[in-house]
């Protein structure tokens, strides 16, 4: 399996990643607790979800990660190229 295809597999095996992904698409500028309540998701677990969605490429935040967030809203929204091309890998591979 290419790496680019197991990447997207990793990311989007957990059901909670899933649940986070499809919230926010369809509630853009979502923040945490927004997210939290919506999913029914711990406080700690959202901030997880969330961690590793960004990190992967498929959320976008209003505050970059490299700036002070602590005190701050943040307002997620999903990078839908991104989700779309990927989901398009794996497709790809699934199919071929």
């Amino acid at each position: 399996m290419p790496e680019n295809v197991r990447a997207v597999l990793d990311v989007l095996s957990a059901n909670l990643r899933v649940e986070a992904i499809k919230y926010i698409a369809g509630n853009s500028g979502a923040t945490r607790a927004d997210i939290a309540a919506n999913t029914n998701m711990a406080w700690g677990t959202t901030q997880n979800v969330l961690s590793e969605l960004e990190e992967a490429g498929y959320l976008v935040a209003d505050v970059p990660r490299d700036e002070q967030r602590r005190g701050r809203t943040v307002r997620y929204s999903v990078d839908k190229v991104r989700l779309a091309d990927d989901l398009g890998r794996l497709m790809g591979y699934l199919l071929a």
